[in-house]
């Protein structure tokens, strides 16, 4: 069977308002202590003074997370105008500019302040976006990249041979990256998997990327079952994790432009709240963990009455430009 090519664009969920939407289920959980976490973030590698450019500002997400100070000096470039306009309804007064991480309109050595949150995970050429980062930075310019979701798939996925194939790996109740299974394993294990669930596992092999995908969009469930499969066959498959391999990429990406690396670290932050409409949808639970991506929830003694616990732990890289 001839695997289809994986080198496409990431596709139209992208440039889709929607894909916000799914992330605020999340995100509104946490939100509090990911505020405390940023502002944390900010104070450490944030300069006082000039203009802070964001790459790929999205619909305003960092700046609902940073506090005032930073926020009035923010400047946002996204290239897809539909985000912005959303930016705009939320923010009239948000300074956004419309342009492309890999052809930036902002000149050289202009500025001493980069930041971007949950952005270059989704990018295909992180080399060609941190060489734009390095040139608008002045010396001694840093550049901050903040992530609270599961990095991307196709960070792994693009540098696999032909001769592997990515299957879900589950760690802890969730998708965590992959099990690399070889293709010969595969097609000598294939007959023996029950033939109404044979058609998924062949098309998960002809086209790993968008089937994953289209899954986790659409029917986790059925990512938990090949998991589940996969795990049982008790193959000789070494695992890879989405943070692993997204933060391989980055260090080589940052190193190739001739950065220093400042930090690369999961960094968290905890708070006892009260307890909001958001938190009221899961009454069972009273405390809420995002794991760089991975979310938990969980009833715990102690918290008192009409509270609730909340973490969030982000994956920090800053680099500074010497």
């Amino acid at each position: 069977m001839e695997r289809a090519k994986q080198k496409e664009s990431l596709g139209p969920e992208w440039q889709n308002p929607a894909i916000f939407e799914m992330y605020e289920s999340g995100r509104g959980l946490f939100r509090d202590a990911a505020k405390d976490l940023v502002s944390d973030v900010f104070q450490s590698n944030v300069s006082e003074n000039g203009p802070i450019v964001e790459l790929g500002s999205g619909i305003g997400e960092l700046e609902r997370l940073i506090p005032e100070k930073f926020r009035k000096r923010l400047v946002g470039l996204e290239r897809a105008e539909i985000f912005s306009h959303t930016h705009k309804e939320h923010n009239k007064d948000a300074k956004l500019v419309v342009g492309d991480i890999e052809q930036l309109p902002v000149r050289d050595d202009s500025t001493e302040n980069v930041v971007s949150f949950a952005v270059f995970d989704t990018l295909r050429d992180l080399d060609k976006a941190m060489s734009e980062v390095k040139r608008m930075l002045k010396n001694k310019g840093r550049f901050t990249h903040i992530i609270d979701l599961q990095p991307n798939a196709h960070i792994i996925m693009d540098n696999l041979p032909e001769s592997v194939i990515p299957f879900p790996n589950m760690e802890g109740g969730a998708i965590q990256g992959f099990r690399m299974v070889k293709l010969e394993d595969y097609e000598k294990i294939k007959n023996t998997i029950d033939p109404l669930r044979r058609p998924i596992f062949d098309l998960y092999v002809d086209n790993p990327m968008y089937t994953y995908a289209y899954l986790e969009q659409n029917n986790q469930r059925i990512s938990y079952d090949i998991a589940k499969t996969v795990k049982d066959w008790g193959l000789n498959a070494g695992t890879i994790a989405y943070a692993q391999a997204f933060g391989e990429s980055m260090e080589s990406a940052i190193r190739n432009n001739g950065l220093k690396i400042i930090n690369n670290k999961v960094v968290t932050k905890e708070k006892i709240i009260e307890r909001n409409e958001v938190h009221n949808k899961f009454p069972q639970y009273n405390c809420f963990e995002n794991d760089v991506g991975s979310i938990f929830k969980r009833y715990e003694s102690g918290i008192p009455e009409g509270k609730v616990r909340v973490i969030s732990k982000m994956h920090v890289f800053v680099a500074e430009k010497e």
